[in-house]
Parts: C-alpha cells; sequence; structure tokens
C-alpha cells in the first residue's frame, strides 16, 4: 500500500526479489482512480504535513498528510480481510489503522 498511486514499479521487482515467486503481492494506492486535477485540491497549505509521493506515470506529487489519512484507512479495510500482511510503502508516520 502506498500514499500514492499504483503500482509502484520502482519498488515491487525489488520486493519480489526479497519475497519470492509464491508470495502474492496485492498493490493498493491512497490516491487511485483520482485524476491529477483531484489531487491538486490534497497540495498542502501553510503548516500541512507535506509528503512527496509518486504517481503511476513515475511524476512526483506534494500533499498534505491530512488528505490521505481517511483513504488509507480505506485502503487497509479493502485489503485486511484478504491478505497475511500489510506493508505502508511511506517515510513519514501514520497512526494505526486497525
Amino acid at each position: 500500500m502506498t500514499i500514492g498511486q499504483s503500482p509502484r514499479d520502482d519498488i515491487i521487482p525489488e520486493m519480489r526479489e526479497i519475497l519470492g515467486s509464491d508470495v502474492e503481492i496485492i498493490e493498493r494506492g491512497a490516491l487511485d482512480g483520482l485524476t491529477p486535477e483531484e489531487i491538486k485540491n490534497f497540495y498542502p497549505e501553510a503548516n500541512d504535513w507535506v509528503l512527496i509521493t509518486r504517481m503511476r506515470d513515475g511524476t512526483e506529487v506534494k500533499i498534505a498528510k491530512k488528505h490521505v489519512i481517511e483513504r488509507m484507512k480505506r485502503c487497509t479495510s479493502d485489503l485486511e480481510d484478504g491478505v497475511d500482511m500489510i506493508i505502508l510503502l511511506c517515510t513519514g508516520e501514520f497512526p494505526e489503522t486497525g
């Protein structure tokens, strides 16, 4: 799970090498399904916690953490019944969503 958009072709191939071919990787992104115009509404304002993330096409965008927390919780809820482990790809800190 990423705070940006999936798939993450820059990271997942290396993870596959480590995890092995018998592990199924299911990708989700907090910004999946959003257009660039919609994502512009997530741009940080003064005093926002700034996150920089990668979009599906490889471009980077700045977003405010406050705009993705609920979207991350939904991604977690969508995944938690069908997977054994959820890994968050982000260098920022997030509260537990469980």
